[in-house]
């Protein structure tokens, strides 16, 4: 599933809290066995182009992270390392 990065959630009763952004307090924890993501670490451009044009996708990311959403996820995401 697909989370932007303005979506918010409580951590699970007894999960341990592993990340936090400036968007989000919640964006990794481990629950037992469990690990919840609320980022897509295997994301890279394909997976982005298609995300951004569903049209009800699209204005979801506008809605959470602004307007400029595609010009931002595209230009943070040019500066990220590459995916192995």
């Amino acid at each position: 599933m697909l989370h932007w990065d303005g979506d918010v959630f409580d951590l699970p009763s007894g999960a341990t809290h592993l990340a936090r952004s400036a968007l989000a307090d919640v964006q990794a924890f481990r629950a037992g066995t469990a690990w919840g993501l609320l980022f897509d670490a295997e994301a890279d451009g394909a997976p982005l182009e298609r995300w951004l044009a569903e049209p009800t996708m699209a204005a979801e990311a506008c809605e959470v992270l602004g307007e400029d959403a595609p010009a931002r996820l595209r230009r943070d995401l040019a500066g990220m390392p590459p995916t192995v």
